[in-house]
C-alpha cells in the first residue's frame, strides 16, 4: 500500500515448509528459491541421489564454475548476501525495495564434516566436548564474517536502507550441552527458564542516522512494528495496536509473558495484564484464524488512498 516492491528469498527448495502457498498468501510479490539459482536437473539429481553432498558440489562446480555457493551441503551466507546485493542492484528502481530472506547456511545438521568448510570455533570452558556446538558456532563465525559485508555494501549506498537481521529458533545440538548451561536437564526446567532458552539476537541497522539504543526484551510479534517505527512509516491500526500494547507487555510467547517489570506469568494467569492478554487473543486470532470475520481494515493499509 505503501509503493514497496515485495519480494522474499530462500536459497532451498520452494516445497520447504510450503512455502510456495504460504508466500503468495502473505503477499509476497515474487519468491527466490534455489530452484531460481541452479540447473533443476541437478537439483533432481542431488535428490535422487539421497542428497549426496559430493555429488551436488561437484555438479555445481561442473555446471558453474565462478560460482562459490555452498558451505558444507547448503548455500553459504556470504554467497546468500551477495544475491541480495545483485537483487538491490536489479530492482524496480521506481519503487521503495522490500526483501524478506530467510537464509539456509546455519541449518542442522550439525554432526557431518566437510571438506568445504574449515571449522574455527571450539568450546574450551566447558565440562565436556560437543562438536555439534563447535560446528554451529564456527557457522555463526561465518555469518558474521558475511553480515560484516552485506553491511560494508550497503554502507556505500545512496538509497537509505535498513536491515534487519534476526534469529528464527535455536539450534538443533547437543541437549547436554543446553543442560550445562541451564544448569539442569532441559527436561527439568520450568517454562519460565525454558522460554529463555529460546531467546535469539537480532540488529536493526541502517546507512542513516537512526536511535541507536538496547531493546532489553522484545518477542517476534512487535519486531515488524519497531521496524516501520524506525522507518517512519505509516502503520495498519494492528500495529498501532502492538505499539501501545508492547510497554506493558513486551514479551508473549506460547512458552508464557513478561510484563514491563520482568515478571514472568502464563497467559491465562489472574494479573493485572489478563484483560490485555484476552483482547491481543482475539486480535490475533481474527487476523489469523477467522477468515469468515477477518476485519482487513485493521491489518491492511488502504491501497486506493
Amino acid at each position: 500500500a505503501q509503493g514497496y516492491t515485495a519480494d522474499a528469498f530462500h536459497p532451498y527448495y520452494i516445497s520447504s515448509w510450503n512455502r510456495e502457498s504460504v508466500y503468495n498468501l502473505m503477499g509476497f510479490q515474487r519468491f527466490t528459491t534455489i530452484e531460481d539459482m541452479v540447473d533443476q536437473h541437478i537439483l533432481d539429481r542431488y535428490k535422487a541421489s539421497g542428497y549426496s553432498y559430493k555429488l551436488f558440489k561437484q555438479m555445481l562446480e561442473d555446471r558453474y564454475p565462478d560460482r562459490n555457493m555452498l558451505l558444507r551441503r547448503y548455500v553459504s551466507d556470504e554467497y546468500d548476501f551477495q544475491t541480495v546485493e545483485q537483487m538491490f542492484e536489479d530492482r524496480d528502481q521506481s519503487k521503495p525495495f522490500f526483501l524478506f530472506n530467510v537464509t539456509m547456511q546455519s541449518h542442522s545438521s550439525y554432526s557431518t564434516q566437510y571438506d568445504n568448510f574449515d571449522q574455527q570455533v571450539w568450546l574450551t570452558s566447558t565440562k565436556k566436548e560437543y562438536p555439534k556446538t563447535d560446528q554451529y558456532l564456527s557457522l555463526v563465525k561465518k555469518t558474521d564474517e558475511a553480515f560484516e559485508d552485506l553491511i560494508g555494501y550497503f554502507s556505500a549506498v545512496e538509497e537509505p536502507t535498513i536491515i534487519l537481521m534476526f534469529g528464527d529458533h535455536q539450534p538443533f545440538i547437543e541437549d547436554s550441552f543446553y543442560a550445562e548451561v541451564m544448569g539442569k536437564p532441559i527436561t527439568q526446567l520450568d517454562d519460565e527458564t525454558q522460554q529463555r532458552r529460546y531467546i535469539t539476537r537480532f540488529v536493526l541497522w541502517a546507512n542513516y542516522d537512526i536511535p541507536e539504543g538496547w531493546v532489553e526484551e522484545i518477542s517476534i510479534n512487535y519486531l515488524s512494528t519497531l521496524l516501520m517505527q524506525v522507518a517512519g512509516l505509516e502503520m495498519p491500526d494492528y500495529n498501532r495496536y502492538l505499539a501501545t500494547l508492547y510497554p506493558d507487555i513486551p514479551v508473549i510467547t506460547a512458552l508464557g509473558c513478561r510484563d514491563s517489570s520482568g515478571n514472568f506469568f502464563q497467559a491465562d494467569e489472574a494479573t493485572d495484564w489478563k484483560d490485555l492478554i484476552r483482547d491481543y487473543r482475539s486480535v490475533a486470532y481474527n487476523n489469523l484464524a477467522d477468515a469468515a470475520h477477518r476485519r482487513d481494515s485493521l491489518f491492511y493499509l488502504d491501497e486506493t488512498a
